[in-house]
């Protein structure tokens, strides 16, 4: 009876432990949207573990309340605060609005360089291109925002967009590079009234803006690529774990200047704009909240389940498209096409609320 009574001490003490460990984590994860990632950069990281932290925290709730433990409360203080944030990672259901026949449709996709090939169905680069390009056409769109285009030489893409996407106008900003060139394209069934470029310091991605009239309105779309991790698993053991760190913290530090720039940008015009693309951040991340604003994410008005974006992650969203607060989101969807790293968003929005110009 005494070793039992040890035992059921020490366990106690240990699950206590851990409750404490797990909602202490949780806590700081919720913290981090509000913490500089220049200040603090793992805080950031602790962010992209907000829902694998509220899972464990939900479980060690669940346990406590089976034992009838008194330090049930130690998870559930951090679930709650929690809570708020949850929507962001997954929807049980759509709040999009009715359809009204005047939505724009919207994709973004990361294409990841075309390199999802190796395999019968898409054996290289060319056959790659040829499905994404194949994808693109069925999704009838009326803007698409693409990152990670890429291309061996710069020089003929514009003929090879022509060819793909008849009746699309089109703006790119290309990396030139000696073994090719990458960077964002857009396309647009109407015609691109104005373009421009935003060059991020010591970065190789960039964000492009074009400006189209769409039934009357002129409307900006931003279409960004934030700083990349760039993690490649190689090398020696004994450089990996430093490389690895200082890769983190030099993209997590990056991506805040990023999205200063671009809303920087933003507030110089009076054009309401869309914000889409890859943001390489979860949506529990300082980068995130700043991008929020006063705008839409379109996955939390009109998604349903996981909006996880990244393949290899599967509670992972890091890309989004963001609208003006007065438009109405009537579908939101990720859809699992395995052609990149990414999956494409698709989103189907009435920018003038209620269906009416803003002049009205």
């Amino acid at each position: 009876m005494r070793r039992n009574g040890k035992q059921k001490g020490f366990i106690g003490i240990v699950s206590r432990g851990l409750m404490i460990l797990a909602g202490g984590l949780l806590l700081l994860s919720c913290l981090s949207v509000f913490v500089d990632p220049s200040k603090a950069w793992w805080m950031a990281v602790l962010g992209v573990f907000y829902f694998p932290l509220v899972l464990l925290n939900g479980g060690l709730l669940v346990w406590a309340v089976i034992r009838w433990s008194k330090a049930a409360w130690i998870p559930l203080i951090p679930l709650l605060c929690a809570l708020p944030l949850f929507g962001r990672v997954m929807q049980f259901s759509s709040g999009a609005d009715d359809p009204t026949g005047k939505e724009v449709r919207i994709v973004s996709w990361n294409v990841g360089h075309f390199a999802q090939a190796g395999n019968r169905k898409i054996p290289d680069a060319a056959a790659c291109v040829d499905s994404v390009a194949r994808f693109l056409r069925t999704c009838q769109a009326d803007i698409i925002c693409l990152q990670e285009v890429y291309t061996q030489d710069a020089r003929s893409i514009r003929r090879e967009l022509e060819a793909r996407f008849p009746g699309y106008h089109f703006e790119y900003y290309m990396n030139l590079a000696p073994a090719g060139s990458y960077g964002n394209v857009t396309l647009s069934r109407q015609p691109i009234l104005d373009k421009g470029k935003l060059d991020f310091p010591h970065s190789a991605n960039l964000a492009i803006w074009t400006d189209h009239e769409i039934r009357g309105r002129r409307v900006r779309v931003y279409n960004c690529h934030l700083e990349s991790y760039s993690l490649k698993w190689n090398g020696h053991d004994s450089t990996l774990v430093r490389t690895t760190e200082k890769k983190l913290r030099s993209s997590i530090r990056r991506r805040p200047r990023q999205v200063d720039q671009v809303l920087a940008h933003m507030d110089e015009s009076s054009v309401p704009a869309i914000v889409a693309g890859d943001f390489n951040d979860a949506p529990v991340s300082y980068t995130y909240r700043k991008l929020l604003g006063g705008r839409q994410d379109a996955f939390v008005t009109a998604g349903r389940c996981f909006g996880t974006t990244y393949r290899y992650v599967p509670f992972l969203r890091i890309d989004y498209v963001f609208c003006p607060p007065d438009a109405a989101v009537s579908s939101y969807r990720v859809e699992r096409v395995k052609l990149s790293d990414h999956y494409p968003i698709m989103t189907d929005i009435n920018l003038f609320e209620n269906g009416k110009k803003e002049s009205d």
